[in-house]
């Protein structure tokens, strides 16, 4: 007698409540299960990088919604760093440089020599927009003009 097996049904697990509901529908359309166990999965899907242990995660059988060391891409100010790390091993200075004809104008707060250049480069009546280095979603976000 031969018998086919039936293929088991692919299991997540969502942590966070960054848009989780929209996931967790697009998963179940697709045949996905939620998954009752916190370690047994095929997906793990949460908001922060933090709730993900990487070395847990089995190759080739578990994926995750993050890239672990993905900081200096996937941040605003790992971004910021890392394009201006790249344009000046070229020769460029980040302002007024390549870099400002794809990249905004972008002042860290949290450096107070950053902080010192911004204030010396508002003009009257300029309008900025500051955007929080740790928050998303447009959280805390406002603007402010001289």
């Amino acid at each position: 007698m031969l018998s086919q097996r039936r293929p088991r049904k692919r299991k997540f697990v969502i942590k966070g409540s960054n848009g989780n509901s929209l996931i967790e529908l697009a998963l179940n359309k697709r045949g996905w299960d939620i998954s009752e166990n916190d370690n047994s999965f095929h997906l793990i899907w949460t908001e922060l990088k933090s709730h993900i242990d990487f070395e847990q995660l089995v190759e080739g059988k578990q994926l995750a919604n993050h890239i672990p060391s993905s900081g200096c891409i996937t941040t605003k100010s790992g971004l910021l760093n890392s394009l201006r790390s790249y344009f000046g091993n070229l020769g460029h200075n980040d302002q007024g440089s390549e870099l400002s004809k794809f990249f905004p104008e972008t002042y860290r707060l949290d450096d107070c020599r950053e902080r010192e250049k911004l204030l010396n480069a508002i003009g009257e009546s300029e309008l900025w927009i500051c955007k929080p280095t740790n928050s998303n979603q447009g959280k805390g976000i406002f603007s402010f003009e001289r």
